[in-house]
């Protein structure tokens, strides 16, 4: 938990440097080992930012839909079981807590992902601060709505697959994501 915490917090420095290793291949440039690390180096602060921003809205939108499920969930198991005695109802109703706190999830989380998808990139490359990244950022998403929706299905689909080995294929799975956004970015922000 400890270093999944740092990695999350770490989210904006961590994927600087390979949206920075990205860039550079991108100029023509030979990729090296220091470019990972570039995050570290250049924008430290504003990259930090990011990460406990986007991880403080990780917080906030889990503890809605724990709210959601333990209202909708145990309320209306509770009182099922008390009105009738029914105790079927009560796995039925938190089985529809847990169903209505998950889509209230994938609702909420979907803006901070938004928010969070250029962000690294307009910082690293353009030295822009976290907070104005992130507006460009949902913005950008919100006018490519449909693409951006329909890449975080099938990130979310390979995410599911990567998980099962062990989540060994997050190894794999991570770089290219983080590729894919300086690619969105160069396609979407600068027009190139």
């Amino acid at each position: 938990p400890g270093v999944s915490l740092l990695v999350n917090l770490g989210f904006g420095v961590i994927a600087a440097g390979w949206i920075i290793g990205a860039y550079e291949l991108d100029e023509n440039q030979n990729l090296q080992f220091e470019h990972l690390f570039a995050g570290f180096k250049r924008n430290t602060g504003q990259l930090l930012l990011l990460g406990v921003l986007y991880f403080a809205a990780l917080l906030a939108v889990a503890l809605i839909a724990i709210v959601v499920v333990a209202i909708f969930g145990g309320f209306s198991g509770g009182m099922a079981l008390l009105l009738h005695g029914d105790r079927s109802a009560l796995g039925g109703a938190m089985l529809l807590g847990i169903l209505l706190g998950s889509l209230i999830f994938l609702a909420l989380i979907v803006p901070a992902v938004m928010a969070i998808w250029f962000a690294p990139a307009l910082v690293a490359l353009n030295d822009m601060p976290a907070i104005d990244a992130m507006k460009l950022s949902f913005k950008a998403c919100m006018a490519n709505l449909v693409p951006f929706l329909l890449y975080g299905l099938v990130l979310m689909v390979l995410t599911v697959v990567s998980i099962i080995p062990c989540g060994l294929l997050l190894l794999v799975l991570r770089p290219i994501m983080y590729i894919s956004d300086y690619t969105s970015y160069r396609e979407v922000l600068t027009h190139n």
